[in-house]
């Protein structure tokens, strides 16, 4: 029975949207193996977005358990699970034909034997790029329209608010203590004062951290550049 290694990733752009979930992909890889007389010597797996082939610590383990002859070929689900970079696929094809070695795909067939299956082989890898590129860009757009109306677009929401499907909503408790810095600060109090006074109330930070004069500088210093289009917070 040939030895073989398997090897699934998703990645932020499309964990969500397209439905090859690491636990889908392992399966199915598994089913191919059973199915070919294969012996599947271990699976690795990969989840991050954007990273080039040779970042991607559980590809890196694959391909060294394969020098190191354990395994005579790699399993993936697809091709685009691979890599979506061109210059990737064909430096990692190189270095995997040179030892002997095959990619196997259980939903879309890879053949390097032939002038055809390398012309599939490379066309595909161009379009797993171009679609990679495509989700990224439409992302960008997507964050930049949302910064310009003056919505969330992504990261730690504000203090005074919270992340709610995508949108941010009122933190009642934090705004008052927002309100109460704002109140204290300008009646001249310094910002130590103003941390030991939030700490003996015991409201905390956005992180479940107590003040120190430092934070409440930061985030005094921050208020003018939340530009979003919700309402004041309401007094003390």
């Amino acid at each position: 029975m040939t030895n073989v290694v398997g090897y699934i990733r998703v990645s932020g752009e499309n964990q969500a949207r397209d439905g090859h979930s690491l636990d889908v992909q392992k399966e199915a890889i598994e089913k191919y193996c059973a199915g070919n007389s294969l012996n599947l010597l271990y699976t690795f797996e990969d989840v991050q977005s954007g990273e080039s082939a040779e970042k991607r610590k559980g590809l890196q383990a694959a391909l060294s358990m394969l020098e190191n002859d354990s395994a005579s070929a790699l399993v993936v689900y697809k091709q685009d699970r691979f890599t979506r970079s061109v210059y990737d696929a064909e430096a990692i094809k190189r270095q995997l034909k040179s030892s002997g070695k095959k990619l196997l795909t259980v939903a879309d067939h890879t053949d390097w034997g032939t002038d055809d299956g390398e012309m599939m082989f490379q066309f595909k890898s161009v379009f797993a790029e171009y679609e990679r590129k495509q989700i990224r860009r439409r992302c960008v757009a997507g964050y930049l329209r949302k910064v310009e109306t003056g919505g969330y677009a992504a990261g730690h929401p504000p203090f005074g608010y919270d992340a709610y499907k995508g949108e941010l909503v009122v933190n009642e408790l934090e705004l008052r203590a927002l309100a109460v810095i704002n109140e204290m600060r300008a009646s001249g109090l310094y910002f130590r004062v103003i941390a030991d006074y939030l700490n003996a109330c015991e409201v905390r930070t956005k992180r479940g951290m107590k003040w120190t004069g430092h934070s409440v500088r930061a985030l005094y210093a921050r208020r003018p550049n939340i530009k979003l289009n919700l309402p004041p917070a309401p007094a003390a």
